[in-house]
């Protein structure tokens, strides 16, 4: 089953990815996504295909692209940066 988290730069998509396929890291400098960043795991006998698509701007032109057979997506967002 493939999930797309889609979102702006800097809303968690890499840090609940992170959570939810059990990755620990040391790396608190907490880099945006380049491009994107596709985790595979098995959660109670059920393949997954978890990709985070990075916010930033430059990549927009190829965002559509992921869309492509997605069974899940999830919209991540930011409420203290709304005007």
């Amino acid at each position: 089953m493939k999930i797309l988290f889609v979102g702006n730069t800097g809303t968690g998509k890499s840090t609940v990815l992170r959570d939810l396929a059990g990755i620990v890291t040391t790396d608190v400098t907490k880099r945006p996504t380049q491009g994107c960043h596709l985790v595979k795991c098995t959660v109670n006998g059920k393949d997954y295909e978890v990709w985070d698509v990075s916010g930033d701007p430059k990549y927009a032109p190829f965002r559509s692209s992921y869309f492509a057979n997605t069974h899940i997506c999830v919209f991540f967002g930011d409420d203290t940066t709304w005007k």
